[in-house]
């Protein structure tokens, strides 16, 4: 059987057991994976729980498929494009277009996937509007997901980014900081644990429900291709982007 359609039975599979459609990123070079073996689909602990309940699934339809969970969010494009894994899902397709860029890879996305939020988080701050001048503000330490809270922060008004940087934006992007944000950059798994620690904290829903935290519906939300205006919003404060 080709491996083609052993992705395709999964992908349905996978859909039908999360009822939403998934996103699998494929390496070019493994058509020829052998099909008497599981199909091995790397993730990360987000979306782990998730997909244990689709693989059960998978496997009434009569295909075994094995989840290898990673840590961090580089590894499992790195173990994808070395072969050792069939397929990846946790991240958004400007994250592997960016991890293409970086490692020299050539993966592919398979199909469109599960729309996932970032928002802004406050353990300290009821309202947007009441961060502090000199705040500081945890936000993820990889250059795109950097730029999303970038973004965010500006359609918060918080600070100003140059016109047309979009999700894409840097520190020497910011043209105006009036709030004298402190920004400081963690490994965006690591953000759940800087509630206690900052004034406003880059977040992703999965990752908090994961700490016990609650995430209550945001006042505003985004695409990665377009934002809405924010308003101040209740405890947690919060300003989301869509992956």
């Amino acid at each position: 059987m080709l491996y083609t359609q052993r992705l395709s039975r999964a992908l349905s599979g996978l859909a039908k057991g999360l009822w939403l459609s998934v996103a699998l990123l494929s390496a070019a070079g493994v058509a020829g994976a052998s099909a008497d073996k599981p199909l091995r689909i790397g993730t990360t602990a987000a979306f782990a729980s998730s997909l244990e309940a689709a693989v059960s699934e998978a496997a009434k339809q009569g295909l075994e498929v094995e989840l290898i969970e990673f840590s961090d969010w580089n590894t499992p494009n790195v173990t994808l494009a070395h072969g050792d894994i069939d397929a990846n899902f946790f991240q958004s397709p400007i994250f592997l277009e960016n991890a293409n860029k970086a490692g020299g890879f050539k993966l592919e996305p398979y199909a469109i996937g599960i729309t996932t939020y970032q928002g802004l988080y406050s353990k300290k701050h009821k309202r947007l509007n009441d961060i502090p001048n000199g705040a500081r503000v945890a936000i993820a330490g990889d250059h795109i997901n950097a730029g999303r809270a970038l973004r965010m922060l500006e359609d918060a008004g918080l600070i100003k980014l140059k016109p047309g940087v979009g999700y894409k934006g840097s520190r020497e992007d910011i043209i105006d900081n009036s709030r004298n944000l402190k920004l400081v950059e963690i490994e965006a798994v690591q953000l759940v644990r800087a509630f206690d620690d900052f004034d406003l904290v880059q977040g992703m829903p999965h990752y908090i429900r994961l700490s016990g935290r609650s995430t209550r519906p945001a006042r505003c939300t985004s695409t990665s291709t377009r934002s809405t205006a924010c308003t101040s919003s209740a405890v947690p404060s919060r300003r989301t982007t869509r992956a």
